[in-house]
C-alpha cells in the first residue's frame, strides 16, 4: 500500500499513524479492564481493523510477559524451597539419641555412631571440606567421610546436626596449631601446643541444616 517513498504516500502513513497509534493505545487500555471472554469476542467482531488488532498484540505482549514472570518467580521459589537441607547419607541415629559436643568428646563416645547437634562456629571456606561445631563450651572438628558431600561455605552460626563418628588422630605440630587457630584459640594456646597432638576429629556421614 506504501511501498514507494514518495511525498504523498509518506502523507498517507502519517494519516494513518495519526488515526491508528490512538486507537492502538485505547484498545490496549479496554482490554485490560475486560474480562478475557469479552475480549476475544470484541477481537473476533474487530478482526478486519488493523488498529485494533495492533490494540489486543499489545494487550497479549504485556499480559503475557506479565504471567511469564509471574511463572517464573513461582518456579524458582518452589525450586528453592524443595532444595534438600540434608547432606550425604540417610540418618541411623534416631532423634531421641542426639548428644551434644561436650558428650560427644568423651572417650566413651569415640569409634561409634554418634548423632549430634550444635552450631557451625567456622567452615572452610576453599571447598567446604571441614568445620568446627560447637554447643557453646566445647568446639569438634569435623571432616566428611570420603569427601562424599561439602558443607556450604555460608553455613557459619546456623544450626547443624552431624552424624558420624568421633575418633582421635596423630595430628602434626604444624597441623595442630592450624587447627587450634581454626577453633578460636589464643595466640598463646596456639603456640603452646608443641610436637605431634592426638587430636578428635568427627568424621561425618551426614550433615542436616535446622
Amino acid at each position: 500500500m506504501y511501498g514507494n517513498n514518495t511525498p504523498a504516500n509518506r502523507r498517507k502513513i502519517r494519516i494513518f499513524a495519526r488515526r491508528v497509534y490512538p486507537t492502538t493505545i485505547r484498545t490496549y487500555m479496554f482490554c485490560r479492564r475486560q474480562p478475557f471472554v469479552q475480549i476475544w469476542h470484541l477481537t473476533y467482531i474487530q478482526r478486519t481493523r488493523p488498529d485494533f488488532m495492533l490494540g489486543f498484540l499489545l494487550y497479549l505482549t504485556v499480559s503475557g510477559m506479565k504471567y511469564f514472570l509471574l511463572f517464573f518467580c513461582m518456579a524458582v521459589f518452589v525450586s528453592c524451597s524443595n532444595k534438600s537441607n540434608h547432606l550425604g547419607q540417610p540418618f541411623t541415629v534416631t532423634a531421641e539419641q542426639t548428644i551434644k559436643v561436650t558428650d560427644a568428646l568423651l572417650p566413651a563416645n569415640y569409634d561409634r555412631q554418634i548423632r549430634l547437634e550444635g552450631e557451625c562456629y567456622r567452615v572452610c571456606q576453599s571447598e567446604g571440606c571441614w568445620l568446627i561445631v560447637t554447643d557453646g563450651k566445647e568446639k569438634l572438628r569435623v571432616t566428611m567421610k570420603d569427601n562424599d558431600f561439602a558443607a556450604p561455605m555460608d553455613l557459619g552460626a546456623k544450626r547443624i546436626i552431624l552424624e558420624g563418628k568421633v575418633s582421635e588422630i596423630l595430628s602434626s605440630e604444624e597441623d595442630s596449631r592450624s587447627y587450634a587457630e581454626n577453633a578460636g584459640k589464643s595466640e598463646a594456646e596456639t603456640n603452646a601446643i608443641v610436637g605431634d597432638q592426638r587430636v578428635p576429629v568427627l568424621v561425618a556421614t551426614a550433615l542436616e541444616i535446622k
